[in-house]
């Protein structure tokens, strides 16, 4: 066996102390000693060279720590959005690329309606569907800060999910409470 390849400890046999198993003692006694004794060289170059350890890689047996020492988790704030201007829209039309509405402002009641023509990229893919005459949708703009804390302008749109009513559902209504209106016979 090369000198200054590893020794392995017998682990069958008795130990004198387990603090005497450190990485340093299982090395061969002369590489110890150089290690212990040798400050680094002047030009980088290593203590003990490859060639001396030898193909066999030195067998460490470092103890298990212990304890595990848990660091405080870092709480990053949720994505925050604060709106600047607010409206409420009604689909009107739906033409190629694009749709028109009709906006009602939340944020300065009492201001006159708005119509515009928005383009369908605004729209998430998930509510594209949704878009079409009589739709409901928010429309959304404002300072959007993100949980890393970075400051953005979004727009944002959201399409109301509930359905809206068709003439023929209202026609249906109106009919039903015609009937009940006469069946209880109010004068």
């Amino acid at each position: 066996m090369n000198t200054a390849t590893a020794t392995k400890i017998d682990r069958d046999t008795n130990a004198e102390n387990e603090s005497e198993r450190s990485p340093i003692r299982l090395l061969d006694v002369s590489v110890r000693t150089r290690l212990r004794d040798a400050s680094p060289p002047s030009d980088g170059s290593p203590i003990i060279s490859n060639d001396e350890i030898g193909s066999e890689s030195p067998q460490i047996d470092i103890p298990a720590p212990a304890a595990v020492i848990a660091f405080p988790s870092t709480t990053h704030p949720s994505p925050q959005f604060r709106p600047l201007q607010k409206w409420e829209g009604f689909v009107l039309e739906v033409r190629g690329n694009s749709f028109t509405a009709r906006l009602v402002d939340q944020s300065n009641p009492g201001t006159a309606d708005e119509e515009v023509e928005l383009s369908l990229e605004e729209i998430s893919p998930d509510d594209l569907a949704l878009v079409a005459p009589g739709a409901i949708f928010y429309w959304n703009i404002g300072y959007e800060t993100t949980s890393s804390g970075q400051r953005k302008r979004s727009s944002v749109i959201r399409l109301r999910r509930l359905p809206a009513w068709s003439a023929k559902d209202i026609e249906t209504a109106q009919t039903r409470a015609s009937e009940l209106y006469k069946a209880l016979q109010w004068e």
